[in-house]
Order: C-alpha cells, then structure tokens, then sequence
C-alpha cells in the first residue's frame, strides 16, 4: 500500500531526530529522582530514610525479579555511575544535574572498571 512506501521506524525517527532512547528517559527521571531524595534530611524526610530501608527476608517465589533497588543500579550503569559513590556525587547538586544532562558522570566516579586504563598487549 501507498502508506508503507515512506515508513520510518520508531528507532529510525528517534535517530534522526537526535532524540535518546526511551529507556534513558527513564533512567534519567529515576535518577533525578533519587539525587532528590538523597539529599533529603534523614531525620525528618521519610523517603529518605526509605531510600536506605533494607528488608532481611527474601523475595517470595514467583515475585518480579527486577525491584526498586535493582533498577536503580541498572540505570546508574547506564550513567557509568559508581554504585558505591553514587551519594557523594549526587550531594553536589549541580555536578548531579551536569551528569544527567549529559549522560555521563566525570570520570571520578566512573565504576573501577571504566576507570583502568588498556594494559599494553604482551606477546
């Protein structure tokens, strides 16, 4: 048909556009999210101090793999952002929001794997 001689793909469109993935949306609202939160006082800010909750039981059978906490690591990976330091980088306000605008931490608090430099090849 006459319609599908000039169809673009959803993935095609986006590229053209310059646009980002849905999935880096996402990551980006969970983790503007989560800076927010962070630096929220512990005493009196409950969802805080539910950032930090930890439950000492395991998951019950059949429950969804991916929790809260899991997502969040996902898309602090996709931010090449420390699982470890992610709390002091998100205390700066301004350096958290630099990295979600351009998608990448500085290099500081890229996880120890990104930071090792290539070994020279030894024959």
């Amino acid at each position: 048909s006459q319609a599908w001689e000039h169809h673009i793909s959803a993935q095609e469109l986006g590229q053209r556009l310059g646009l980002d993935s849905i999935e880096f949306y996402i990551a980006r609202r969970q983790l503007r999210w989560l800076g927010h939160v962070s630096r929220m006082p512990y005493e009196t800010r409950l969802p805080r101090r539910l950032l930090s909750a930890w439950v000492p039981h395991r998951r019950p059978i059949g429950s969804p793999f991916m929790t809260y906490g899991r997502s969040i690591f996902k898309a602090l990976e996709m931010f090449r952002i420390d699982k470890t330091r992610w709390p002091e980088l998100a205390a700066n306000r301004s350096a958290w929001r630099e990295t979600l605008r351009t998608g990448v931490a500085p290099p500081a608090f890229w996880p120890q794997l990104h930071r090792r430099r290539p070994s020279p090849c030894r024959a």
